[in-house]
């Protein structure tokens, strides 16, 4: 499976500023068995001041709404009414991904839409 072609862009390839990190790991499950260089999504994450992250969880939540209403095997994201710490966030998605590549896939290319939107 050529990689390149189920991303909006190719997760190294994106430029981010590198602050302060908390370690995200909701990724690593593609990382580990897909050799599928994530950090940079954590980068993208992390530039965000913590009030935002409900944000692009929310955003999440929509477009994962949307797919769902095309594709009914696609799960929804467990709607959030409430602040989200990083922690938090990372839980939430580390839960719904579950080790899962088409799931993974389709959060990556979430995350990069809400950063780098693509008309």
């Amino acid at each position: 499976m050529n990689k390149e072609n189920i991303f909006n862009i190719e997760p190294k390839k994106i430029k981010v500023h590198k602050n302060d990190i908390y370690y995200y790991n909701f990724l690593n499950f593609i990382n580990d068995n897909y050799n599928i260089e994530i950090i940079n999504i954590y980068y993208l994450i992390n530039s965000l001041n913590e009030f935002k992250i409900k944000n692009i969880y929310q955003f999440i939540y929509l477009r994962l709404l949307k797919i769902n209403k095309k594709f009914k095997e696609i799960k929804k994201l467990e709607k959030n009414e409430y602040d989200l710490k990083r922690d938090d966030f990372n839980n939430k998605l580390k839960e719904y991904i579950n080790n899962d590549l088409l799931r993974s896939i389709i959060i990556i290319n979430s995350i990069q839409q809400y950063f780098l939107p693509i008309y």
